[in-house]
């Protein structure tokens, strides 16, 4: 496809196993299948009829379409037509992308670009396609713009008083918002002025770090008022909470210049006690692998130790491709067989761990007095600060905070 065969196209990253193809790429390497060329050949006709060649059909046919036509005809079957509100419902993501012609693209920039142009008026959602693609053979990932943060650069042109809060809000993307909250709020001059009716010492405050040994490391720093409250709250719920998964909660003294003491509350969550799920799917995995199937004769975990390398001094692509064509039947079997024998077992592991999740954001909410899945009321001044520290994981076991972290924004986003 590159026209150089010292070079491997398209180029993508070793490390997450995925490959990424535009839709030209996509053409040029159907193009050297007979069925799938006539398939393309007869997208192409009826619009070029003298567009025959793989070069005329990439760079005059192709431009004309919208990002995204040769994904929905070759490959999925997105942004389907004349659904029902029920049935757009019932099909997500792929009723939710749209595909736009390129006259239609340079309308709706155009629009949003005018000087006089409100962002409270843009309600356009749904998923844009880029018109590219991402595989590991297995599966295809589509890469697309989110219409509704389109609206974060305009949000960035309005003067500052027309701005929304960086903490009440996310309207203007997740990248610009979520900042540290010391460069927000720095004095009690600036708390007041985000919640105007309420005094800052009535503010419940819940501190949430992330890490790898252990996941989430959180306090609570409560009110007097509500102290005894949430005291026997937390109370109640950590007597039926599983002490393998939550520990070190309890409630801390502090004394300071007020009339009663201040209370915090400690939570932590340690990583081996969230794997647990993920730890019974790989034992099952191995066990599994080590049986010899009838008629087989080498096992899946024999299989794949004497494939050849993809890495270091010894790799070699072409041996690889060449042996993996010789067990792919049994490794396909083992994988993707019709029993689904493995789908659903990493299905299971993967809900078992969400419900670990799960306990966990209640736990954190009940520090503050909520629960997963209760609206916060109007009168109940809460904030969540979470430690946005980037660090990388290179021993052990792979680090859990960007996914509960991941987690716990939509959870209390939708709750909020």
């Amino acid at each position: 496809m590159s026209g150089n065969t010292r070079r491997i196209a398209p180029m993508s990253s070793s490390k997450d196993g995925f490959v990424s193809f535009s839709e030209r790429e996509i053409i040029c390497l159907f193009w050297k299948r007979p069925m799938i060329k006539a398939k393309i050949l007869e997208l192409v006709t009826p619009v070029f009829p003298g567009c025959l060649a793989l070069d005329d059909v990439t760079t005059i046919w192709l431009r004309d379409q919208e990002p995204g036509f040769v994904i929905k005809s070759l490959l999925c079957d997105v942004a389907p037509v004349g659904l029902t509100s029920r049935q757009r419902g019932k099909a997500g993501y792929r009723a939710a992308i749209k595909l736009m012609t390129i006259p239609e693209i340079k309308d709706h920039l155009s629009t949003i670009r005018q000087p006089d142009f409100d962002p409270g008026s843009y309600a356009t959602k749904g998923y844009l396609l880029r018109g590219s693609i991402r595989t590991n053979g297995f599966s295809i990932q589509l890469a697309a713009f989110k219409l509704k943060e389109l609206q974060a650069v305009r949000y960035r042109r309005f003067p500052e008083d027309r701005l929304p809060s960086r903490l009440t809000t996310t309207v203007g993307g997740l990248d610009y918002y979520l900042m540290e909250i010391r460069n927000i709020a720095r004095t009690k001059e600036d708390v007041m002025e985000l919640w105007p009716n309420c005094a800052p010492d009535q503010i419940k405050i819940l501190s949430v770090d992330l890490g790898q040994a252990y996941v989430v490391g959180a306090y609570a720093s409560l009110p007097n008022s509500t102290c005894d409250t949430i005291k026997g709250t937390s109370q109640n719920a950590s007597t039926a909470m599983d002490i393998s998964t939550v520990s070190n909660l309890a409630p801390v003294t502090m004394l300071s210049s007020s009339p009663q003491p201040q209370v915090f509350y400690n939570l932590s969550v340690k990583q081996k006690a969230v794997s647990q799920p993920t730890f019974k799917f790989r034992r099952w995995t191995e066990d599994q692998k080590k049986l010899v199937p009838a008629g087989a004769a080498k096992s899946v975990q024999d299989i794949e130790s004497d494939l050849p390398p993809l890495r270091g001094q010894d790799a070699s692509v072409v041996d690889y491709v060449e042996e993996i064509q010789v067990v792919e039947d049994q490794l396909q079997e083992f994988y993707n067989g019709s029993n689904m024998r493995y789908q659903r077992h990493s299905f299971d592991a993967s809900r078992a761990r969400e419900e670990e999740f799960r306990t966990i954001a209640d736990r954190l909410l009940s520090m503050i007095g909520g629960s997963v899945g209760a609206k916060r009321s109007e009168d109940d001044m809460v904030v969540i600060a979470i430690g946005l520290g980037q660090f990388a994981s290179r021993s052990g076991l792979s680090s859990l905070h960007g996914t509960f972290f991941a987690f716990f924004v939509c959870l209390v986003g939708a709750s909020s």
